[in-house]
This record gives C-alpha cells, sequence and structure tokens, in this order.
C-alpha cells in the first residue's frame, strides 16, 4: 500500500493496533513508544526519537573541524542577516 494510502482503524479498550504493512514500513516493533500529537484535524502518530538509540551513530568526529565549520557556517548567517 502506498505511503499516502488511508488506513482506517478501530479503536478497542483505549488501545489503537496498527496494521502489519504499516509496522513494517516505518519498523514499529511491539511496546515500542510513539508520540500522539494534536493537530487541527485529528492526531498525528509520530516515532519517539530516544537520543540513548543514537549513541554509536558517529564512530568518530574531529571536533576541531566540526568547530571550523560552525564558526564558517554562523558568519555567513551574520553576513545575510539570518543570525
Amino acid at each position: 500500500m502506498s505511503a499516502n494510502a488511508t488506513t482506517q482503524i478501530k479503536i478497542s479498550k483505549g488501545q489503537i493496533t496498527l496494521p502489519e504493512y504499516l509496522r513494517e514500513q516505518y519498523e514499529m516493533h511491539e511496546g515500542e513508544s510513539i508520540l500522539l500529537i494534536p493537530v487541527e484535524n485529528g492526531i498525528m502518530v509520530k516515532r519517539r526519537c530516544d537520543m540513548k538509540s543514537l549513541r554509536g551513530s558517529i564512530k568518530e568526529i574531529d571536533v576541531g573541524k566540526a568547530s571550523k565549520y560552525i564558526r564558517k557556517l554562523r558568519s555567513e548567517l551574520r553576513i545575510k542577516g539570518d543570525l
């Protein structure tokens, strides 16, 4: 099913069961926390981003190079008047 397809589900005992194809498509697993965000026309469902899950995703970083790059970007933004 396409990402833009509409799916109707029923709430039972205050619980929502997402169809298997959506759980697979968005890599959602049993017991995983999600966010329910009130929006104008209903509720938006989003995956939680747990910072602990990102641990180790960047193996090596040259702090000096990163700092230099950040200073350069800040300088460019100041010239444009965005900062």
